[in-house]
């Protein structure tokens, strides 16, 4: 392991001192523009900062590892992920610490079948049935189906409604287009409709894909607070939350 280590270092030493130093830049300007720490004395307000700078180099240099040694993303697109966990360190810290007690609070939940307006809507756990079109790249469901959420709350989501499954950026080491994972994701997907709607919010969407992710087990947890961060990230960035 440690002459892994080493030669990994060698290989890859000066890529992740770069990484490393426009993530400290990078999660400085993020915690700026968030006004972190502006209630401060000046002292504390620079301590704390250095502190942050050293915490986004950390962050993304760690990601860039992570995805050059296990993933196997291309190299044009590690760049922009490593940077942008380091913009968002601070969050990423509070997202899995979310997912995690997500995680731990899970309870087993008893799925029927039942109807909405006369037709059968399958439970959440069964097989999936939908055609997909000639080009792979849309599902639309033949059978509608309903998620059970925490609250109890039954989410239908109707037959004919369109998704686009996994949206992965060609991440397929990541997040593969087929699977359990295809159903939390098409859930997702009618979620997201929803919150454009204003009839939930962005963030309560998310929480129940994670939910649905860790109920199916999809992936290995690892992975699916990977894909979660990932998917609350993206919603940060496009300003999605209201």
């Amino acid at each position: 392991m440690l002459d892994f280590i080493k030669n990994f270092l060698l290989d890859f030493g000066l890529e992740l001192l770069y990484i490393a130093l426009f993530g400290g830049f990078a999660a400085l300007i993020g915690s700026l523009v968030k006004r972190r720490f502006f209630s401060y004395h000046l002292p504390k307000a620079l301590a704390l900062y250095a502190l942050v700078a050293l915490f986004g180099a950390l962050c993304a240099s760690s990601v860039y590892a992570l995805c050059e040694i296990f993933f196997l993303i291309p190299f044009y697109i590690q760049i922009p992920i490593s940077i942008v966990c380091a913009y968002f360190g601070i969050d990423i810290v509070v997202l899995l610490k979310n997912a995690l007690h997500k995680s731990k609070s899970l309870t087993t939940k008893t799925y029927n079948t039942i109807f909405h307006n006369g037709i059968e809507i399958a439970p959440f756990l069964s097989t999936l049935k939908c055609e997909i079109s000639n080009d792979g790249k849309s599902y639309t469901l033949l059978q509608g189906f309903y998620y059970q959420s925490k609250a109890g709350e039954h989410i239908i989501i109707p037959a004919g409604f369109k998704s686009d499954g996994f949206t992965n950026f060609g991440l397929h080491s990541i997040v593969p287009q087929y699977g359990k994972g295809l159903k939390c994701a098409i859930l997702h997907d009618y979620l997201c409709e929803q919150a454009h709607k204003g009839k939930i919010t962005r963030i309560i969407a998310d929480e129940i894909f994670l939910e649905s992710l860790l109920e199916t087990k999809a992936f290995s947890k690892f992975r699916i607070y990977i894909i979660y961060i990932g998917v609350r990230l993206f919603a940060k960035v496009k300003r999605l939350d209201k």
